[in-house]
């Protein structure tokens, strides 16, 4: 059945278009919303990341403008998140987001693990909802009235309101509840906690500058490299590695307020040697942090976060600056959408050769050791993936071009089809699943000589153990454990040896 929404509004949650689609169709119950939109008759009312976009969009009318990334990007929180997340994992969102359910994406955006408290309930400007209503008929959800730390409309610098619609949990978290009719009910203004009324105005701003600006993702590195440049004004850095957190702590509070930072779940631990959101922000970047988190260390250095942001994207790899330009590689992607895109470390990886991370088009690679100007991929990047599922999806493209466009064997595309769910029925009958006869005869072989050299070395030294053998002979055991010979042979793997 072919659903008909309503026009999708500037800065319009998706879950406010489905729940004005439902004002105006009245379905008999959540089970027909769910069928209807999705082809699904279970599931939940989620706010910000609504899942099976691809299912979503094949139920609306034929020759529909809306593309699913284009949905991520207008209609989600999204591009608030990007900036801040590695750029595999953001890939990893879209597809999952497009494929299948919402679950485990607060994981991927470090949501989850962070103690920042985001909103319990959909919160609106009154103004924004009567000068809505003036030019498009009805209110609706804002995106950048729901995320955290917004308490204050950024275009009338008015306290928001607070509705009765939870944003999960409750009995009535299956249903999509519009602004007009969540207006009908209860309904009372934020109070902002503290004084930090141009605080609230400048989060507000900011958020939606974030929403705005596009998803490009940016060096956790980088930034954390520029606050260090500017924590060293202050002097709050001894020499150029280490921060003086104590210090850093206490000016930190003293800047903000510990009502206000205990408010949003962002408070520090002043006390020495302690670790919280702070520190794990400053240090090298293993995991993902709020980007309410980013946006309050940048008000405290005082920097802008747009003008933060363009010069973290523009910094070449520590170290790179007066080297020769062949220790940066260009970027091998072939369909990279900037040529000569600005390249930095990757992941903090500080080995050499370094990995390199493209900026445009997200791909980790590193120029080969052995030399000859090989590069090697790690990651192939959301461009990369994203021109892989098109090219899979056109079935008037052979196999054969879409390898020449992208740079890899056939064998190549057909395994990364398989990890991103757009396996082509017509390469059954050719797949060979670990990679053709010949190889399998060869790994075979390869075992088999493993496998003599193993039982050798357990003949001639019968008191050692796992361990001892595996300093003897680190490629057989690597290659045969923990596999199907170790176990079937009862080669004892435990630690006590």
């Amino acid at each position: 059945m072919t659903a008909v929404l309503p026009e999708f509004l500037p800065d319009e949650l998706l879950y406010s278009t489905i729940a004005r689609w439902r004002d105006r169709m009245l379905p008999r119950d959540q089970k027909t919303v769910l069928d209807e939109l999705f082809g699904r008759p279970t599931g939940i009312a989620v706010v910000g990341f609504p899942g099976h976009l691809d299912a979503f969009l094949v139920r609306l009318p034929p020759r529909h403008p809306h593309e699913a990334e284009a949905l991520l990007d207008r209609h989600t929180p999204l591009p608030y998140y990007a900036p801040f997340v590695r750029s595999e994992r953001i890939a990893e969102v879209r597809s999952r987001l497009r494929r299948g359910g919402s679950g485990g994406i607060p994981d991927l955006l470090g949501i989850r693990a962070s103690t920042v408290r985001s909103p319990r309930s959909l919160q609106f400007c009154p103004a924004c909802a009567e000068y809505d209503h003036a030019r498009f008929g009805e209110p609706y959800w804002h995106r950048c009235h729901q995320l955290p730390g917004v308490w204050v409309c950024h275009v009338h610098r008015a306290p928001l309101w607070t509705s009765g619609i939870r944003r999960s949990g409750g009995a009535r978290r299956h249903v999509f509840r519009s602004l007009s009719l969540a207006l009908a009910s209860s309904t009372r203004p934020l109070d902002p906690p503290g004084e930090g009324g141009a605080l609230w105005e400048w989060i507000a701003h900011e958020t939606a500058d974030l929403l705005t600006g596009g998803s490009r993702q940016m060096s956790g590195l980088a930034v954390r490299e520029l606050c260090r440049d500017r924590l060293a004004e202050l002097s709050l850095m001894r020499g150029r590695s280490q921060v003086r957190m104590t210090d850093l702590r206490i000016a930190f509070e003293r800047h903000f307020g510990r009502q206000v930072l205990e408010a949003i779940g962002c408070g520090v631990r002043t006390a020495s040697g302690e670790d919280d959101w702070l520190s794990r922000l400053l240090r090298k970047p293993r995991t993902a942090q709020h980007p309410l988190q980013h946006l309050l260390l940048m008000h405290f250095l005082g920097v802008e976060p747009q003008e933060q942001l363009a010069r973290a994207r523009s910094m070449p790899p520590r170290g790179v600056a007066g080297r020769a330009a062949a220790a940066v590689p260009t970027c091998p992607n072939p369909v990279c959408p900037e040529a000569g895109a600005a390249k930095r470390s990757a992941r903090g990886q500080m080995k050499s050769p370094k990995r390199v991370e493209c900026s445009a088009c997200g791909m980790i690679y590193q120029s080969d050791p052995a030399g000859g100007g090989r590069v090697r991929v790690w990651v192939r990047g959301h461009a990369w993936e994203e021109k892989h599922r098109a090219l899979v999806d056109d079935a008037t493209v052979s196999l054969r071009e879409i390898a020449r466009r992208l740079g890899v064997t056939p064998k190549a595309i057909q395994g990364h089809a398989r990890r991103l769910g757009v396996w082509r029925e017509a390469w059954e009958a050719s797949a060979e699943p670990m990679g053709g006869a010949t190889d399998q005869v060869v790994l075979r072989s390869r075992t088999e000589a493993h496998r003599a050299e193993w039982l050798r070395l357990q003949a001639h030294h019968p008191d050692e153990g796992v361990k001892a053998l595996r300093v003897r002979a680190p490629a057989t055991y690597a290659h045969l454990y923990p596999g199907l010979f170790t176990r079937s042979a009862q080669v004892p793997v435990s630690t006590a040896s």
